[in-house]
């Protein structure tokens, strides 16, 4: 969680991320929201240095908008083992609701985690779940087998 508040010097320079004099928050920053979040998630490498972490499926769906007047607070959720990635905000001040800004797939390598059984055995037990549910269409499926299959292959 973060709460944003841009008369602080510390966020003061997101006042001159203006398009038509609405101050917005950064696309990247919401990357860096995910990378964050999924260093804290993700293990170490063997020799203790943070993994690459590679993004998939990045999708950036609502800008938001930061004002002078109002603390907003951002937060990101990630669901494991597949580790898909949320960000969301709300106003501090009111009983706001949440607003999905940004969303995608992070992973240090998609390859390994296919050859895994472990990881392998959740994913097709969650696809099995949400398919089970009816929350999960046949061709958001094929698409993403064509996608991994497509990595599996280079």
């Amino acid at each position: 969680k973060s709460l944003i508040n841009i008369n602080l010097p510390k966020y003061a320079y997101l006042k001159d991320h203006k398009i038509q004099d609405i101050i917005l928050f950064p696309a990247v920053a919401f990357v860096e929201l995910a990378t964050a979040a999924c260093h804290q998630l993700l293990s170490p490498t063997t020799d203790d240095k943070q993994p690459t972490i590679i993004f998939e499926q990045v999708k950036f769906i609502k800008a938001l908008v930061l004002t002078e007047h109002e603390l907003t607070e951002i937060f990101t959720q990630i669901i494991m083992p597949m580790r898909e990635w949320y960000i969301y905000s709300r106003p501090w001040s009111s009983a706001g609701s949440n607003c999905m800004h940004s969303s995608g797939m992070a992973s240090v390598d998609m390859i390994d985690s296919f050859l895994n059984q472990h990881t392998l055995s959740q994913y097709s037990l969650n696809e099995f779940t949400l398919h089970a549910h009816g929350q999960q269409k046949q061709q958001q499926e094929k698409e993403l087998y064509l996608e991994f299959y497509d990595l599996l292959n280079k």
